[in-house]
């Protein structure tokens, strides 16, 4: 879509309604990203409000220093800077939605796996 990641914009809607039809067939779904809460929060919470079944969210707390520690292990570190990812930054971020689980940057991802799938029962299917 090459489209920037501002309120308003088609992606939001278009994740939404992609999740929600796949919803409604019956499907689970993990809805995942750096999906900030000025842009993503209005069709995620419609979204959460409109589904009937279980709903779990989930938000990865992280510090900024740990951010570009993180970042530069990936593939595509060279394609922004630390500077871009410093003016992108939202310390707290969270939807704010009930149940909403905050989970710590030490949790291993092993853990945090294990706890998501543990939560979903992604496992027993």
């Amino acid at each position: 879509m090459g489209e920037k990641d501002l309120p308003g914009g088609l992606a939001p809607s278009f994740i939404t309604h992609s999740a929600g039809f796949l919803l409604n067939a019956g499907s689970p779904v993990i809805v995942e990203g750096i999906l900030s809460a000025a842009s993503y929060g209005p069709a995620l919470r419609e979204l959460i409000a409109a589904h009937r079944g279980r709903t779990l969210v989930y938000f990865l707390q992280v510090e900024l220093a740990e951010t570009f520690a993180r970042h530069g292990t990936r593939p595509e570190a060279a394609q922004f800077t630390t500077a871009d990812m410093a003016s992108w930054f939202e310390p707290d971020d969270r939807l704010g939605v009930p149940g909403e689980v905050v989970i710590p940057q030490d949790s291993p991802l092993s853990g945090t796996v294990d706890r998501i799938c543990r939560d979903t029962r992604i496992r027993d299917r």
